[in-house]
């Protein structure tokens, strides 16, 4: 299986300037699974909900999706894309799954951080299958909490995908963590470029990566935009077998658990 992550510098506020520069990144790619970054349509940072909404609305999203699926029946690659949704007057930090037969799905971040209070919270963690692959998603802050990537791993994800927008180093640390401990890949899209946030300017540091399922770094770049791709077996992290692996039906009884309570 080919994947691979898209990292560029977004556009503030520009849906058609950012769908622009995707087009013109992918279009050379040949692979099957492409992640795209974190609310890579808007922007990251806005001063309130409603500054969200032009760029979250049904009109917003059917073009973004309208695009994405004509680029993903083009080439035949599987989207993993982050972009604001707005729902009646919620407003959530989303991705989507778009593949050649269309609209399959989306991840609505749980975990947010801080600087996004105006997102309102996503409450499930969901498997989508990729022919016989099975995927999952994080959202940038939501790898830094072990539950999340675990419950996806219990449900069987061989590679879980994190669309990101950050400038700290932790979060790439944290990855290769959860991918030694959950034995799964996992591919990582940063964005790169500078933005105004709650008064300071905050630089995106891009160093995009794809890490292996015993936390190896396969591919990682620098501040650049740029497509990367690799072949990678999933069967691979089928078989749950490192120390942490251990006992897998008894820790899906506890996450049943936790799940309940949490949400």
């Amino acid at each position: 299986m080919r994947i691979g992550f898209c990292q560029f510098n977004v556009t503030h506020s520009d849906i058609k300037a950012n769908l622009k520069k995707i087009t013109n990144l992918l279009k050379d790619a040949e692979a099957d699974l492409m992640v795209l970054p974190e609310l890579c349509f808007s922007g990251y940072s806005f001063p309130s909900k409603e500054a969200v909404f032009p760029f979250a609305d049904n009109s917003a999203q059917k073009k973004i999706i309208n695009e994405l699926c004509i680029i993903s029946k083009a080439k035949g690659i599987y989207l993993i894309a982050g972009m604001a949704e707005k729902e009646e007057n919620r407003l959530y930090n989303s991705a989507i799954v778009i593949g050649p037969e269309g609209y399959i799905g989306k991840h609505r971040k749980m975990n947010i951080s801080k600087n996004e209070k105006i997102f309102d919270r996503g409450k499930s963690f969901e498997i989508f299958k990729i022919g016989d692959v099975k995927i999952g998603i994080v959202i940038c802050f939501e790898s830094w909490f072990p539950e999340s990537m675990r419950i996806l791993t219990l449900q069987g994800a061989q590679i879980i995908c994190c669309p990101t927008n950050f400038g700290g180093p932790w979060t790439l640390d944290v990855m290769k963590v959860r991918s030694l401990e959950n034995k799964v890949f996992t591919i990582m899209a940063n964005r790169i470029g500078k933005e105004w946030v709650d008064s300071e300017e905050a630089e995106f540091r891009g160093e995009s990566q794809i890490i292996d399922h015993g936390g190896n770094v396969l591919v990682k770049t620098a501040k650049e935009e740029c497509v990367r791709i690799i072949d990678i077996n999933p069967e691979e992290a089928k078989k749950k077998d490192n120390i942490v692996c251990e006992d897998m039906k008894y820790e899906m009884s506890l996450y049943k658990e936790y799940v309940k309570y949490t949400l």
